[in-house]
C-alpha cells in the first residue's frame, strides 16, 4: 500500500535524487549540479514530507528569487494536489514575519514601506545634504554599498568601516543617521528585513519558539549565495530540532559583492554533524562537450566541494573560441552568427548572449538592429525604477504609510503645482519644529498661516487630490491607480514631453496597470501594502518573459538559474573576467571563474565564446590579453581535447609571450609573472607557453607554520611583482593574508 503511494512520486528520479527526496530526519546537504533536476529534489522532497502526514504548515521552503519560490509552489500544488508549505524568498519570508509582528519593534508598524536603491540613494542625498557633505567627493552609491556591508557584518565592527579614519567617521556617522532616517519614516531596506527579522526573533523567545515549532522541516536553496544574516535565519529556526535540507553548490558561488559567504555551504556538516550529504552530478541539460569544458575549468577552484558533472546525452558540437580585432567586429560577427542561426530555423528566444559588463551590450545592441535581431535586455533600466513607474508607485506608498516623507517629497509637485524646493523645504522646517510627520503638516490646513499665499494654494492643491485618491485606499490596486492617474491628470503632463517620450512611458503606466490587474486577480484578499511589497521585491529576471521569442542579452550573474540552447559569452579578456576593479583590489579569482562556469553550464547545445584585441573602454582605446580562463578549458594533462575548438588567432595568443596585461603591468618576454597566481595547474597550460609563471614557494594547498598564528593552509595567491601575496587560512584565527616577499611561513609538508 505504501510503495503505492509513493512510486509515482520516485518514478521518474535517478537514484542520488531518490535519496535526497527520501530523506526525512536530520540534516541534509545536497550538493547539486548545474542542470541536475535540484528543483525537481526540492519540489518532490516537499510532496513526500507532506504524503508521509506532515502537514503543509510545518514545512518551510526557502530560494532567492521570486520566480523560482513561484515555480516551486505551483509544481507543489501540482505534486500533492493540495496546499503547498510557505515557499518565498528570505526577503519575502521576512517581510511576511515583519507585517505580524513589527510592533514588537519600536517605531516601527505593520505598514512599513520597503525601500528599493533608488529610495535608500535619494535618502543618502538628502543626509549628505543637511550634513554639508559633497556627494561629488563622497559617492553616494559607495556609501549606500557601504552601509550595506556594515548590515551584513554587524554594526559597529570598526574593521568594516575602513582603514582610512576620516572615511570611517563619515561613514559611522551617516550610517547612525540613515538608520535614524529610517526607523522615524517607517521605511525598510532589503538589508533590515533580514536584520530586523533577526532581531525580532532573537528578542522574543515566544515567537522564536513559536515558529520553531510550526516549520519542523525547513528547506533553504542556493545555500551558497546566503549571507550571514540569512545563515543566521536559517539556523535559528533549526536549531532545536536539525531538520534542515540545504540544497546549492559551491562552484556556483558568484555574489561575494553582495555579502553570500561561500564558506556557510562549505562548513555545514562541521554546523550540522552527523549531516547526510547526497551528489547530485548527473546533468540533463548540456552536451558532453559544454560539460566536459565545464568540469576542466572549475576543476582549478581549491574552495569547493569535489564533484563531476557527467551526463547521458550526446557529445554535441566542440565548444567554440573565436578571437576578433575589437569589439565592433565582434559584435558584427555575433550578429552574422546569430542570423545564420536563425535562418537556419533556430527560435531566436533560444539564443542568449552573456557579458560580464552591462556597458558591452551597446555595441551588441547595434549590430542587432542593423541585423534586424529581435532582443530584449534583462538588466537594464529596471521598470519599477523608471520615472513614471516610481512616480506612481509613491502615490501608492504615501497611502499605505503615510510617515513616507521621502515619497511624499517626490511627488508632492507632481505634476508641477509651483511647489519648489523652498517649499518643501519651509514644511520640512515646519514638522521639525511642531514634532509632526511631513504629510499631517502638509494637510494641516490650521497650519496655512505659517506659508506664504503662493505657497499656501500650492498645498491646497495637493491636497484636493490626496483626499480624492483616498477615497480609494480600500478598493482594488487597479481602481486606486486608475484614481490616481484621474486626479493627478498625470498622463495628460506627459503629452508636453514630446510624442514618442509621451507614449514611451504611458506604455510603462499602462504594464503597471496591468500588473495590478494581474495582482488583484490572483490576490482576491490582497492589499495594496501586499502590492507595494511585491514591487519592491520583484528583480529583473522575476519580471522577464522568458516566452517572448527575442535573442536575451544579460550579465552572467543575471543568468544563473537560466539555460538556453544557445550560449554566445563575449568578452572573456583579462581584466573584464576576470574583472580588474576600479579599486584596484585584487579580483577574487576563484569568484570570477565560478562566474565562467556559470555561463558556460547555462547552454544546452551550442556555447561559444569570444574574445579581442583590443576594447574601447572609458573613452579610451585597449589592448587586450584573452582571460587566463581561456587556457584552462581542458584538464591539464588530458590529450583528448576534442571538446574545444579554438581559431588560430586565439590559439597563437594563448601561446604568445612578452603579452601586455592591461592594469596589470608589462611582463618580461623572458620570464612572464602570472599576475592571479591561484592556480595549481598553471605549468599544465595545455597550450603551451600561455603563461611562463616562476614557481610560488607557497603553492596553494600547502600546509605552512606561522610563528604567531600557528599551522594553516595556503588558500591562494594574488597579484604579481612586489604586490603578489598569499592567503592562509590558520586553524585558530582564520584567513590572513601575507605580502609573499615578508610572508615568514615555513612549509610544514
Amino acid at each position: 500500500m505504501e510503495k503505492t503511494r509513493f512510486d509515482d512520486l520516485l518514478a521518474e528520479l535517478n537514484p542520488a535524487q531518490r535519496k535526497a527526496v527520501t530523506h526525512i530526519d536530520g540534516a541534509l546537504m545536497v550538493l547539486a549540479g548545474p542542470g541536475s533536476g535540484k528543483t525537481r529534489v526540492i519540489t518532490h522532497r516537499i510532496a513526500h514530507l507532506l504524503r508521509t502526514g506532515i502537514p503543509h504548515d510545518n514545512v518551510l521552503a526557502i530560494t532567492f528569487t521570486n520566480k523560482a519560490a513561484s515555480e516551486m509552489k505551483a509544481r507543489t500544488e501540482q505534486l500533492c494536489g493540495s496546499s503547498s508549505p510557505w515557499v518565498s524568498t528570505f526577503h519575502s519570508f521576512s517581510a511576511k514575519l515583519l507585517r505580524r509582528h513589527a510592533y514588537r519593534i519600536e517605531p516601527y508598524d505593520s505598514s512599513f514601506t520597503i525601500c528599493d536603491r533608488a529610495d535608500c540613494k535619494a535618502l543618502v542625498k538628502t543626509i549628505l545634504k543637511e550634513q554639508n557633505i559633497d556627494s561629488q567627493l563622497w559617492d553616494p552609491n559607495s556609501l549606500l554599498s557601504s552601509i550595506s556591508k556594515l548590515k551584513n557584518v554587524g554594526h559597529g565592527d570598526d574593521a568594516s568601516l575602513g582603514s582610512d579614519y576620516k572615511h570611517g567617521q563619515v561613514l559611522r556617522d551617516l550610517y547612525n543617521r540613515y538608520t535614524d532616517a529610517m526607523r522615524e519614516r517607517n521605511l525598510l531596506d532589503f538589508d533590515d528585513l533580514l536584520l530586523l527579522s533577526v532581531q525580532l526573533l532573537e528578542e522574543n523567545e515566544d515567537l522564536l519558539e513559536r515558529y520553531r515549532e510550526q516549520f519542523q522541516y525547513i528547506l533553504i536553496d542556493e545555500y551558497q549565495d546566503t549571507n550571514s544574516v540569512q545563515y543566521k535565519i536559517g539556523s535559528l529556526l533549526a536549531q532545536s530540532h536539525g531538520n534542515l535540507c540545504i540544497t546549492g553548490d559551491p562552484d556556483q558561488s558568484i555574489y561575494h559583492w553582495r555579502g553570500a559567504d561561500i564558506n556557510n555551504i562549505l562548513n555545514f556538516e562541521k554546523d550540522y554533524p552527523g549531516a547526510q550529504v547526497i551528489l547530485l552530478e548527473q546533468n540533463y541539460r548540456s552536451t558532453g562537450n559544454v560539460l566536459a569544458t565545464a568540469n576542466a575549468l572549475i576543476s582549478r577552484n581549491l574552495e569547493r566541494k569535489p564533484k563531476d558533472l557527467w551526463t547521458e546525452n550526446p557529445g554535441g558540437d566542440p565548444v567554440r573560441v573565436y578571437r576578433f580585432l575589437n569589439e565592433l567586429e565582434e559584435a558584427r560577427e555575433i550578429s552574422t552568427l546569430i542570423r545564420g542561426l536563425i535562418d537556419a530555423g533556430t527560435p531566436c528566444g533560444d539564443i542568449a548572449i552573456f557579458y560580464r559588463l552591462n556597458s558591452f551590450s551597446r555595441t551588441l545592441e547595434q549590430e542587432l538592429i542593423y541585423s534586424n535581431v529581435p532582443y530584449t535586455i534583462v538588466g537594464g533600466v529596471e521598470f519599477f525604477l523608471r520615472k513614471e513607474v516610481k512616480d506612481l508607485l509613491s502615490f501608492l506608498r504615501i497611502l499605505d504609510n503615510p510617515r513616507d516623507s521621502e515619497s511624499l517629497k517626490r511627488i508632492i509637485n507632481v505634476p508641477p503645482r509651483g511647489m519648489g524646493k523652498g517649499t518643501i523645504a519651509r514644511l520640512e522646517s515646519v514638522a521639525s519644529e511642531l514634532g509632526r510627520g511631513l504629510l499631517d503638516v502638509v494637510l494641516g490646513e490650521e497650519l496655512n498661516d505659517l506659508f506664504t499665499t503662493r505657497q499656501r494654494k500650492a498645498l491646497d492643491s495637493f491636497r484636493k487630490v490626496y483626499r480624492k485618491i483616498s477615497e480609494a485606499r480600500e478598493e482594488s490596486v487597479e481602481s486606486v491607480l486608475r484614481s490616481i492617474l484621474r486626479e493627478t491628470g498625470y498622463e495628460g503632463m506627459l503629452e508636453k514631453t514630446g510624442y514618442e517620450e509621451a507614449q514611451e512611458r504611458k506604455a510603462n503606466i499602462s504594464e503597471l496597470l496591468g500588473a495590478a490587474v494581474e495582482y488583484d486577480r490572483n490576490h482576491p484578499e490582497g492589499s495594496l501594502t501586499d502590492f507595494l511589497e511585491l514591487t519592491a521585491i520583484l528583480g529583473d529576471v522575476d519580471r522577464w518573459d522568458q516566452k517572448e521569442d527575442r535573442v536575451c542579452m544579460m550579465t552572467l550573474h543575471s543568468a544563473k538559474g537560466l539555460e538556453f540552447p544557445v550560449v554566445i559569452i563575449a568578452g572573456i579578456e583579462d581584466g573584464v573576467l576576470p574583472l580588474l576593479r576600479a579599486d584596484d583590489d585584487e579580483p577574487d579569482i576563484e569568484e570570477e571563474r565560478r562566474l565562467l562556469f556559470v555561463g558556460i553550464t547555462r547552454a544546452e547545445k551550442l556555447l561559444y565564446m569570444t574574445h579581442t584585441n583590443s576594447r574601447q573602454r572609458f573613452g579610451q582605446i585597449h589592448s587586450s590579453i584573452p582571460s587566463r580562463f581561456l587556457g584552462e578549458l581542458t584538464r591539464p594533462k588530458d590529450e583528448n581535447t576534442d571538446h574545444l575548438e579554438l581559431d588560430a588567432e586565439t590559439r597563437a595568443s594563448l601561446q604568445g609571450q612578452g603579452l601586455k596585461r592591461p592594469g596589470f603591468g608589462r611582463a618580461r618576454e623572458d620570464d612572464l609573472d602570472d599576475p592571479f597566481g591561484d592556480d595549481p595547474y598553471a605549468d599544465d597550460d595545455p597550450f603551451g607557453d600561455f603563461f611562463d609563471i616562476d614557481e610560488d614557494p607557497y603553492p596553494a594547498g600547502a600546509r605552512v607554520a606561522h610563528d604567531v598564528y600557528g599551522e594553516g593552509e595556503v588558500v591562494r595567491t594574488n597579484g604579481f611583482g612586489e604586490r603578489r601575496r598569499i592567503t592562509v587560512r590558520f586553524e585558530e584565527a582564520g584567513e590572513k593574508q601575507f605580502v609573499i616577499a615578508h610572508a615568514n611561513l615555513r612549509v610544514i609538508r
